[in-house]
C-alpha cells in the first residue's frame, strides 16, 4: 500500500489520514524522538488524540519506539521517531557528460548511489530511455518497495518550468511534459528542476547558505547559470526561468550564444567560454604548458587544472573571466542586495585565484554599502551534494523538512 503521501487523484483525505500525515512531518522536522506529550504539543492537540494517532503509526510501521525519556523518579515515557526504512527519496542530475542518482531517507542520509559511465546528454527518444532504464535498474538494486519511494526529484541542464514539468531543451519532442512521462514510467510522483536552481537550494539545506534567508548562488561549470534566494524561498519566476544570468547583456566580445543572440555573459564567463578564450590566446602567440602534454583537445578542465599547476596563460584567462564575472555580479547585488554570494561549480578548484578577481571585478560596480555587508564565498559541496539535494526536494514537497 502506497503511503498517504503519494495520493495526488485530488481526492479529500480523511482527517484521521490528515492527523496520521501531520504526525510524520513533525517528528521528521524535529529530527529528534519524542514524547507523546511533546508530540500533542507540537500538533496542539490532546494527549488522548495523540495517543490514538501514535498506536496508528506503530501498527503500519511507519514510526518506531526508540526508548524511553529519563525523567527521574516514576515511569519514564517512551520517545518516538520516524521509521527510516519507510521513507525514501531519490535524487537524479543529469549534466551534459554524466548521470547521477542517489536514495536518501527521510532524515537526508544517502543511502544509495550510482552514476552512468559514458553518458552523452541528448535530446532523442534513445537517451531518455537510457536514463529511465537507469532509475528503474537503480531501485530495483536498492531493493526496496515502490510504496516506500515519496518521488523522485530532477535537475536538468538548461531551461525548465517547474510549473508544468517541461524541460524546454532537452527531451521536448513528446506530446507531454518530461515530468508526467516520467511518472507513467516510474509510476511514482517526479519533480523536476533546473541543474542551477538544484544547486541553490541544496546550498541551503547543506551548505554555507543555511539559515541564510537572501543568498545568490553563481553555477560556474561548463555554463553559467544563477539561482537566487529571496526573504527564504527560492525565486522561481512566472514560467520557471528566473535566474537566466548567462543570457543577460554583458558581453563584449559578440560572440554567438546558443540562444541565437550576442553579447551573452555565458559566451564569455563559462567553461566553454574558457576553451574558446585558450584557443584565441593561443591564436596570438601566448604559451602554455598544457601543449607539452600528450593529449587531444583540451578541455575547460584542463584549464583549470593547468592555472593550479602554475601555467600562466591558464591563470590570465581564469582571472580575466573572474573580473568580468563580478563587474556583472555588481549590478545583481546592487539590485538584490543579498546576504550571501556563494560560487559553486567546477572553477571552485582554483580557489582564491577566481575568488580574488570576483572581488576586484565586484569593487568596480557594486555600491560599497552593499558589498560591505556581503559575504563572498566558495562553495565547498560535492557534485554527489546535488544529487542529494534534488533528493531533499522530494521531501521539500511533503513538508517533511
Amino acid at each position: 500500500m502506497k503511503h498517504h503521501f503519494l495520493k495526488n487523484d485530488g481526492s479529500v483525505l480523511d482527517k484521521r489520514t490528515r492527523q496520521q500525515m501531520e504526525y510524520i512531518r513533525i517528528l521528521s522536522k524535529m529530527n529528534k524522538a519524542m514524547t507523546i506529550p511533546e508530540i500533542a504539543e507540537a500538533v496542539q492537540t490532546s494527549i488522548p488524540t495523540a495517543t490514538t494517532i501514535i498506536t496508528d503509526l506503530l501498527e503500519n510501521n511507519w514510526i518506531l519506539i526508540q526508548g524511553k525519556r529519563e525523567t527521574g523518579p516514576g515511569r519514564n515515557p517512551a520517545i518516538y521517531s520516524v521509521n527510516t526504512e519507510q521513507f525514501y527519496a531519490i535524487g537524479l542530475i543529469i549534466g551534459l557528460k554524466k548521470a547521477q542518482l542517489v536514495i536518501i531517507n527521510i532524515n537526508q542520509s544517502e543511502v544509495y548511489k550510482k552514476s552512468i559511465s559514458d553518458f552523452n546528454l541528448e535530446n532523442t527518444k534513445g537517451c531518455l530511455n537510457q536514463l529511465v532504464d537507469f532509475v528503474s535498474a537503480c531501485i530495483k538494486e536498492f531493493e526496496a518497495s515502490i510504496s516506500k519511494v515519496l518521488g523522485l526529484g530532477v535537475g536538468i541542464t538548461g531551461r525548465v518550468n517547474v510549473h508544468t514539468g517541461e524541460t524546454l531543451n532537452y527531451f521536448n519532442f513528446m506530446e507531454v511534459p518530461f515530468k508526467q512521462y516520467l511518472e507513467a514510467r516510474l509510476k511514482i510522483p517526479v519533480h523536476v528542476e533546473n541543474d542551477t536552481r538544484i544547486t541553490g537550494f541544496t546550498e541551503c539545506e547543506f551548505g554555507k547558505g543555511k539559515g541564510s534567508d537572501n543568498i545568490i548562488l553563481i553555477n560556474l561549470d561548463r555554463g553559467l547559470g544563477l539561482s537566487m534566494v529571496v526573504n527564504g524561498k527560492l525565486l522561481l519566476g512566472n514560467s520557471g526561468f528566473a535566474g537566466e544570468f548567462g543570457h543577460m547583456k554583458f558581453g563584449t566580445k559578440e560572440r554567438l550564444c546558443i540562444c541565437g543572440k550576442k553579447g551573452c555573459l555565458g559566451t564569455e564567463v563559462s567553461g566553454y567560454a574558457l576553451q574558446l578564450d585558450f584557443e584565441e590566446a593561443l591564436s596570438k602567440g601566448c604559451q602554455s604548458l598544457l601543449l607539452k602534454e600528450d593529449q587531444g583537445e583540451i578541455s575547460f578542465f584542463d584549464i583549470l587544472e593547468g592555472a593550479n599547476n602554475g601555467d600562466l596563460t591558464s591563470i590570465d584567462l581564469i582571472q580575466a573571466q573572474g573580473l568580468k564575472l563580478g563587474e556583472a555580479l555588481g549590478s545583481i547585488l546592487n539590485l538584490l542586495n543579498p546576504k550571501d554570494v556563494i560560487v559553486g561549480g567546477s572553477f571552485v578548484v582554483v580557489n582564491d585565484l577566481l575568488l580574488d578577481a570576483i572581488k576586484v571585478g565586484l569593487k568596480k560596480t557594486c555600491l560599497p554599502m552593499v558589498m560591505k555587508e556581503c559575504r563572498i564565498m566558495l562553495s565547498e559541496l560535492s557534485a554527489n551534494m546535488y544529487c542529494r539535494g534534488a533528493a531533499s526536494l522530494v521531501l521539500k514537497s511533503h513538508d517533511l523538512i
